[in-house]
């Protein structure tokens, strides 16, 4: 499977999970045949990024790629900040929650109404070079 420039072995994944998917789960689940394994939710707020809860959850040490992390928040520009943030420290892939106020109802859907289209404006305004969808 294919999932950007990267390879995956499958197309088993681990979905994101609070409190579940530390780097402990993430590993045991790659070494038992997941493919894809997406790190606890990390804010997007730069004023916690350095916390000890979210540099827990943004710890990728001696895990087998492709890393990846998700992110949530609602500033787009606080995403495409927290998206570098992540790549500078390992992350290979940035999941996005789209469920944390952005899109999070039918009346949202007015304020983006073209998604596929939101996601690639902010591509182009994150990228330096790496794969980065924000």
């Amino acid at each position: 499977m294919q999932l950007g420039p990267y390879t995956l072995p499958n197309a088993l994944f681990v979905a994101p999970m609070a409190g579940v998917t530390d780097r402990p789960f993430r590993k045991l689940c790659k070494r038992l045949g997941a493919g894809y394994a997406v790190s606890e939710m990390v804010t997007s707020r730069p004023d916690l990024q350095d916390s000890l809860k979210t540099s827990r959850r943004a710890d990728h040490s001696g895990e087998p790629g492709p890393i990846a992390v998700q992110i949530a928040g609602t500033d787009a520009q606080m995403m495409a900040d927290a998206a570098r943030y992540n790549i500078d420290r390992g992350a290979q892939i940035i999941d996005i929650n789209m469920d944390e106020g952005l899109l999070d109802s039918q009346a949202a859907m007015v304020r983006v109404p073209e998604p596929g289209r939101w996601r690639a404006r902010h591509r182009a305004r994150a990228g330096d070079g790496r794969f980065v969808e924000v």
